[in-house]
Protein backbone atom coordinates (compact mmCIF):
# COMPACT_ATOMS: atom_id res chain seq x y z
CA UNK A 1 0.00 0.00 0.00
CA UNK A 2 2.80 2.44 0.89
CA UNK A 3 4.53 1.78 -2.43
CA UNK A 4 1.31 2.42 -4.34
CA UNK A 5 0.81 5.78 -2.60
CA UNK A 6 4.46 6.71 -3.19
CA UNK A 7 4.11 5.99 -6.90
CA UNK A 8 0.95 8.11 -7.03
CA UNK A 9 2.71 11.03 -5.36
CA UNK A 10 5.67 10.71 -7.74
CA UNK A 11 3.27 10.68 -10.68
CA UNK A 12 1.55 13.81 -9.34
CA UNK A 13 4.86 15.65 -9.02
CA UNK A 14 5.85 14.62 -12.56
CA UNK A 15 2.50 15.77 -13.93
CA UNK A 16 2.79 19.12 -12.12
CA UNK A 17 6.26 19.72 -13.54
CA UNK A 18 5.42 18.64 -17.10
CA UNK A 19 2.27 20.77 -17.27
CA UNK A 20 3.88 23.97 -15.94
CA UNK A 21 5.02 26.44 -18.62
CA UNK A 22 7.40 29.41 -18.08
CA UNK A 23 7.60 32.62 -20.12
CA UNK A 24 9.80 35.70 -19.61
CA UNK A 25 7.97 39.06 -19.56
CA UNK A 26 10.47 41.87 -18.85
CA UNK A 27 11.55 41.41 -15.24
CA UNK A 28 8.72 38.98 -14.52
CA UNK A 29 8.45 35.24 -15.20
CA UNK A 30 4.95 34.05 -16.08
CA UNK A 31 4.16 30.59 -14.67
CA UNK A 32 1.24 28.82 -16.32
CA UNK A 33 -0.01 26.04 -14.04
CA UNK A 34 -2.15 23.00 -14.89
CA UNK A 35 -4.91 24.13 -12.51
CA UNK A 36 -8.13 25.47 -14.02
CA UNK A 37 -10.42 28.25 -12.90
CA UNK A 38 -14.17 28.21 -13.39
CA UNK A 39 -13.70 29.34 -17.03
CA UNK A 40 -11.53 26.26 -17.66
CA UNK A 41 -8.56 28.58 -18.18
CA UNK A 42 -5.16 27.69 -16.76
CA UNK A 43 -4.22 29.70 -13.70
CA UNK A 44 -1.19 31.93 -14.16
CA UNK A 45 1.03 33.50 -11.54
CA UNK A 46 4.03 35.81 -11.85
CA UNK A 47 7.40 35.86 -10.11
CA UNK A 48 10.29 38.32 -9.95
CA UNK A 49 13.36 38.75 -7.71
CA UNK A 50 12.76 40.96 -4.66
CA UNK A 51 14.74 41.59 -1.44
CA UNK A 52 16.98 38.58 -1.80
CA UNK A 53 14.04 36.30 -2.56
CA UNK A 54 11.05 36.36 -4.88
CA UNK A 55 7.68 38.06 -5.10
CA UNK A 56 4.81 35.81 -6.24
CA UNK A 57 1.55 37.41 -7.36
CA UNK A 58 -1.60 36.73 -9.33
CA UNK A 59 -1.36 40.27 -10.85
CA UNK A 60 -4.88 41.05 -9.58
CA UNK A 61 -6.50 38.51 -11.92
CA UNK A 62 -8.53 36.58 -9.31
CA UNK A 63 -10.42 39.47 -7.71
CA UNK A 64 -10.61 41.41 -10.98
CA UNK A 65 -12.28 38.47 -12.69
CA UNK A 66 -14.81 38.16 -9.84
CA UNK A 67 -15.78 41.82 -10.09
CA UNK A 68 -16.07 41.70 -13.89
CA UNK A 69 -18.34 38.67 -13.53
CA UNK A 70 -20.72 40.55 -11.27
CA UNK A 71 -19.48 39.26 -7.92
CA UNK A 72 -18.88 42.42 -5.93
CA UNK A 73 -16.90 42.09 -2.72
CA UNK A 74 -18.04 45.23 -0.92
CA UNK A 75 -20.33 43.46 1.57
CA UNK A 76 -19.01 42.90 5.08
CA UNK A 77 -19.62 39.15 4.89
CA UNK A 78 -17.65 38.71 1.66
CA UNK A 79 -14.86 41.00 2.81
CA UNK A 80 -14.53 38.94 5.97
CA UNK A 81 -14.52 35.68 4.02
CA UNK A 82 -11.92 37.05 1.58
CA UNK A 83 -9.69 38.21 4.42
CA UNK A 84 -10.02 34.87 6.24
CA UNK A 85 -9.17 32.93 3.08
CA UNK A 86 -6.12 35.04 2.23
CA UNK A 87 -4.79 35.00 5.78
CA UNK A 88 -5.37 31.27 6.04
CA UNK A 89 -2.89 30.67 3.24
CA UNK A 90 -0.36 33.12 4.63
CA UNK A 91 -0.73 35.64 1.78
CA UNK A 92 -1.10 39.41 1.60
CA UNK A 93 -3.85 41.34 -0.16
CA UNK A 94 -2.38 44.47 -1.76
CA UNK A 95 -4.67 46.61 -3.92
CA UNK A 96 -6.84 43.61 -4.89
CA UNK A 97 -3.74 41.55 -5.69
CA UNK A 98 -2.87 38.26 -4.00
CA UNK A 99 0.85 38.15 -3.33
CA UNK A 100 3.51 36.69 -1.06
CA UNK A 101 7.24 37.24 -0.53
CA UNK A 102 9.20 33.97 -0.54
CA UNK A 103 12.75 32.71 -0.14
CA UNK A 104 14.39 30.17 -2.38
CA UNK A 105 14.00 27.36 0.17
CA UNK A 106 10.22 27.74 0.50
CA UNK A 107 9.39 28.78 -3.07
CA UNK A 108 7.50 25.56 -3.86
CA UNK A 109 5.44 25.73 -0.66
CA UNK A 110 4.41 29.37 -1.16
CA UNK A 111 3.66 28.85 -4.83
CA UNK A 112 1.34 25.99 -3.83
CA UNK A 113 -0.35 28.23 -1.22
CA UNK A 114 -0.90 31.00 -3.80
CA UNK A 115 -2.54 28.57 -6.24
CA UNK A 116 -4.81 27.20 -3.52
CA UNK A 117 -5.80 30.71 -2.45
CA UNK A 118 -6.64 31.67 -6.05
CA UNK A 119 -8.89 28.63 -6.37
CA UNK A 120 -10.56 29.33 -3.01
CA UNK A 121 -11.19 33.01 -3.79
CA UNK A 122 -12.37 32.08 -7.30
CA UNK A 123 -15.03 29.88 -5.67
CA UNK A 124 -16.57 33.01 -4.13
CA UNK A 125 -18.16 33.69 -7.52
CA UNK A 126 -20.90 31.23 -6.71
CA UNK A 127 -22.01 33.35 -3.75
CA UNK A 128 -23.25 35.90 -6.29
CA UNK A 129 -25.96 33.57 -7.60
CA UNK A 130 -29.30 35.04 -6.44
CA UNK A 131 -30.74 31.72 -5.30
CA UNK A 132 -27.91 31.31 -2.80
CA UNK A 133 -29.19 33.00 0.33
CA UNK A 134 -26.26 32.12 2.59
CA UNK A 135 -22.75 30.86 2.21
CA UNK A 136 -22.42 27.09 2.25
CA UNK A 137 -19.57 27.28 4.72
CA UNK A 138 -21.74 29.22 7.16
CA UNK A 139 -24.52 26.65 6.75
CA UNK A 140 -22.11 23.89 7.70
CA UNK A 141 -20.88 25.85 10.73
CA UNK A 142 -24.46 26.47 11.87
CA UNK A 143 -25.28 22.77 11.50
CA UNK A 144 -22.21 21.72 13.52
CA UNK A 145 -23.06 24.20 16.27
CA UNK A 146 -26.70 23.20 16.34
CA UNK A 147 -25.77 19.58 17.01
CA UNK A 148 -23.02 20.42 19.53
CA UNK A 149 -20.26 19.04 17.31
CA UNK A 150 -17.03 20.48 18.69
CA UNK A 151 -14.72 21.67 15.94
CA UNK A 152 -11.78 23.90 15.14
CA UNK A 153 -12.22 25.95 11.93
CA UNK A 154 -9.60 26.63 9.24
CA UNK A 155 -6.78 24.30 10.28
CA UNK A 156 -3.67 23.96 8.13
CA UNK A 157 -1.61 20.75 8.08
CA UNK A 158 1.75 20.19 6.43
CA UNK A 159 1.73 17.05 4.30
CA UNK A 160 4.43 14.50 3.63
CA UNK A 161 5.41 16.41 0.49
CA UNK A 162 6.00 19.58 2.53
CA UNK A 163 2.97 21.33 1.06
CA UNK A 164 0.41 22.95 3.37
CA UNK A 165 -3.24 21.92 3.13
CA UNK A 166 -6.07 23.96 4.63
CA UNK A 167 -9.06 22.03 5.96
CA UNK A 168 -12.32 23.69 6.92
CA UNK A 169 -12.88 21.87 10.20
CA UNK A 170 -11.05 19.49 12.51
CA UNK A 171 -13.09 17.59 15.08
CA UNK A 172 -10.77 16.46 17.88
CA UNK A 173 -10.40 12.88 19.05
CA UNK A 174 -12.91 11.76 21.65
CA UNK A 175 -13.36 8.67 23.76
CA UNK A 176 -15.48 7.02 21.08
CA UNK A 177 -14.16 8.44 17.81
CA UNK A 178 -10.74 9.34 16.32
CA UNK A 179 -9.75 12.70 14.89
CA UNK A 180 -12.02 13.73 12.02
CA UNK A 181 -10.87 16.14 9.31
CA UNK A 182 -13.60 17.83 7.28
CA UNK A 183 -13.63 19.88 4.11
CA UNK A 184 -16.83 21.55 2.86
CA UNK A 185 -17.06 21.76 -0.95
CA UNK A 186 -19.52 24.35 -2.23
CA UNK A 187 -19.29 23.34 -5.93
CA UNK A 188 -18.40 19.65 -6.22
CA UNK A 189 -16.38 19.01 -9.36
CA UNK A 190 -13.68 16.70 -10.64
CA UNK A 191 -11.00 19.25 -9.83
CA UNK A 192 -12.34 19.76 -6.30
CA UNK A 193 -12.31 15.98 -5.81
CA UNK A 194 -8.71 15.78 -6.99
CA UNK A 195 -7.62 18.56 -4.65
CA UNK A 196 -9.28 17.11 -1.54
CA UNK A 197 -8.02 13.61 -2.40
CA UNK A 198 -4.43 14.75 -2.79
CA UNK A 199 -4.68 16.86 0.38
CA UNK A 200 -5.84 13.82 2.35
CA UNK A 201 -3.28 11.43 0.84
CA UNK A 202 -0.49 13.89 1.53
CA UNK A 203 -1.70 14.60 5.08
CA UNK A 204 -2.78 11.13 6.16
CA UNK A 205 0.74 9.78 6.67
CA UNK A 206 1.63 12.54 9.17
CA UNK A 207 -1.59 12.34 11.18
CA UNK A 208 -2.81 9.69 13.61
CA UNK A 209 -3.40 6.31 11.90
CA UNK A 210 -7.03 6.38 13.11
CA UNK A 211 -7.78 9.83 11.64
CA UNK A 212 -10.63 10.00 9.14
CA UNK A 213 -11.42 12.46 6.36
CA UNK A 214 -14.86 13.73 5.34
CA UNK A 215 -15.95 15.81 2.35
CA UNK A 216 -19.33 17.52 2.74
CA UNK A 217 -20.66 18.17 -0.76
CA UNK A 218 -23.24 20.84 -1.52
CA UNK A 219 -26.04 19.23 -3.52
CA UNK A 220 -28.57 22.02 -2.91
CA UNK A 221 -28.60 23.19 -6.52
CA UNK A 222 -27.67 20.05 -8.43
CA UNK A 223 -26.99 16.40 -7.56
CA UNK A 224 -23.42 15.31 -6.97
CA UNK A 225 -21.90 13.11 -9.67
CA UNK A 226 -21.37 9.51 -8.61
CA UNK A 227 -17.96 9.65 -10.28
CA UNK A 228 -16.89 12.26 -7.74
CA UNK A 229 -18.21 10.15 -4.87
CA UNK A 230 -16.45 7.03 -6.17
CA UNK A 231 -13.18 8.84 -6.85
CA UNK A 232 -12.89 10.35 -3.37
CA UNK A 233 -14.22 7.25 -1.62
CA UNK A 234 -11.61 5.00 -3.22
CA UNK A 235 -8.89 6.94 -1.38
CA UNK A 236 -10.53 6.80 2.02
CA UNK A 237 -12.42 10.11 1.99
CA UNK A 238 -15.98 9.74 3.26
CA UNK A 239 -18.28 11.83 1.05
CA UNK A 240 -21.45 13.22 2.59
CA UNK A 241 -24.12 14.94 0.52
CA UNK A 242 -25.48 18.01 2.28
CA UNK A 243 -29.01 16.67 1.95
CA UNK A 244 -27.90 13.48 3.78
CA UNK A 245 -25.83 15.17 6.49
CA UNK A 246 -27.89 13.72 9.34
CA UNK A 247 -26.52 10.27 8.52
CA UNK A 248 -23.10 11.22 9.96
CA UNK A 249 -24.30 13.49 12.74
CA UNK A 250 -23.77 10.97 15.53
CA UNK A 251 -20.31 9.83 14.45
CA UNK A 252 -19.15 13.43 14.09
CA UNK A 253 -20.61 14.42 17.46
CA UNK A 254 -19.40 11.26 19.24
CA UNK A 255 -21.28 12.21 22.36
CA UNK A 256 -20.29 10.62 25.64
CA UNK A 257 -23.23 10.15 28.05
CA UNK A 258 -22.84 12.37 31.09
CA UNK A 259 -24.53 11.44 34.36
CA UNK A 260 -27.00 14.11 35.37
CA UNK A 261 -26.66 15.76 38.76
CA UNK A 262 -29.56 14.76 40.98
CA UNK A 263 -31.26 17.69 42.67
CA UNK A 264 -32.38 16.83 46.19
CA UNK A 265 -35.74 18.28 47.13
CA UNK A 266 -37.34 18.56 50.53
CA UNK A 267 -39.46 15.47 49.82
CA UNK A 268 -36.31 13.44 49.24
CA UNK A 269 -34.83 14.77 52.47
CA UNK A 270 -37.97 13.87 54.38
CA UNK A 271 -37.73 10.31 53.05
CA UNK A 272 -34.11 10.10 54.12
CA UNK A 273 -35.03 11.24 57.62
CA UNK A 274 -36.99 8.05 58.22
CA UNK A 275 -35.46 4.64 58.73
CA UNK A 276 -36.91 1.32 57.60
CA UNK A 277 -39.29 1.18 60.56
CA UNK A 278 -40.80 4.54 59.66
CA UNK A 279 -39.42 6.30 62.73
CA UNK A 280 -37.96 9.72 62.24
CA UNK A 281 -34.19 10.03 62.62
CA UNK A 282 -32.22 13.28 63.23
CA UNK A 283 -31.86 15.52 60.25
CA UNK A 284 -28.33 15.66 58.85
CA UNK A 285 -27.71 18.88 56.95
CA UNK A 286 -26.06 18.64 53.55
CA UNK A 287 -23.00 20.75 52.89
CA UNK A 288 -22.90 22.89 49.73
CA UNK A 289 -20.17 22.30 47.09
CA UNK A 290 -18.09 25.24 48.37
CA UNK A 291 -18.24 23.79 51.94
CA UNK A 292 -19.18 27.22 53.33
CA UNK A 293 -22.97 26.82 53.42
CA UNK A 294 -25.45 24.26 54.61
CA UNK A 295 -28.27 23.16 52.34
CA UNK A 296 -31.70 23.00 53.99
CA UNK A 297 -35.12 22.28 52.49
CA UNK A 298 -37.16 25.35 51.73
CA UNK A 299 -40.29 25.65 53.86
CA UNK A 300 -41.92 28.45 51.92
CA UNK A 301 -45.08 28.47 49.84
CA UNK A 302 -45.10 26.90 46.39
CA UNK A 303 -45.77 29.26 43.53
CA UNK A 304 -47.48 28.60 40.21
CA UNK A 305 -44.23 29.13 38.31
CA UNK A 306 -42.25 26.88 40.68
CA UNK A 307 -44.61 24.15 41.92
CA UNK A 308 -41.76 21.97 43.20
CA UNK A 309 -40.06 22.81 46.50
CA UNK A 310 -36.58 24.18 45.97
CA UNK A 311 -33.36 24.15 47.94
CA UNK A 312 -32.28 27.23 49.85
CA UNK A 313 -28.65 27.82 50.68
CA UNK A 314 -28.15 29.54 54.04
CA UNK A 315 -24.86 30.61 55.56
CA UNK A 316 -23.57 28.19 58.23
CA UNK A 317 -23.61 30.84 60.94
CA UNK A 318 -27.29 31.54 60.28
CA UNK A 319 -28.20 27.86 60.66
CA UNK A 320 -26.28 27.63 63.96
CA UNK A 321 -27.92 30.80 65.32
CA UNK A 322 -31.37 29.47 64.44
CA UNK A 323 -30.61 26.13 66.09
CA UNK A 324 -29.43 27.73 69.34
CA UNK A 325 -32.47 30.01 69.51
CA UNK A 326 -34.76 27.01 69.17
CA UNK A 327 -33.23 25.35 72.23
CA UNK A 328 -33.14 28.64 74.20
CA UNK A 329 -29.39 29.20 74.06
CA UNK A 330 -27.69 32.46 73.23
CA UNK A 331 -25.61 32.47 70.07
CA UNK A 332 -22.32 32.68 71.97
CA UNK A 333 -19.43 34.19 70.04
CA UNK A 334 -21.59 34.77 67.00
CA UNK A 335 -22.67 38.34 67.62
CA UNK A 336 -20.35 39.67 64.94
CA UNK A 337 -20.10 36.63 62.62
CA UNK A 338 -20.88 37.43 58.99
CA UNK A 339 -21.14 41.14 59.67
CA UNK A 340 -24.18 40.75 62.05
CA UNK A 341 -24.32 42.85 65.22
Amino acid sequence: MMEDIRRLLDAYHAWLKDKSVLRQIDEWVEITTPYLDRHNDYLQIYARPANGGFLLTDDGYTIGDLEQSGCKLESKKRQELLRMTVNGFGLQLEDKTLQVHVAADNFALRKHSLIQAMLAVNDMFFTAVPVVTSLFHEDVVAWLDRHDIRHTPKVKFSGKSGYDHLFDFVIPKSRNEPERIVRAINRPSRQAAEIVTFAWLDTKSVRSPESRAYAILNDSERPVSQQIVAATGSYGVTTVAWSDRQSVCEELAARVPVASNRVTTSSHLRERRRDDSGRARPFTALRSPDHNHLVKPWRGRRSASSPQPSISVRPMWAVLVTARRRVGQAPQGLSHVGGRS
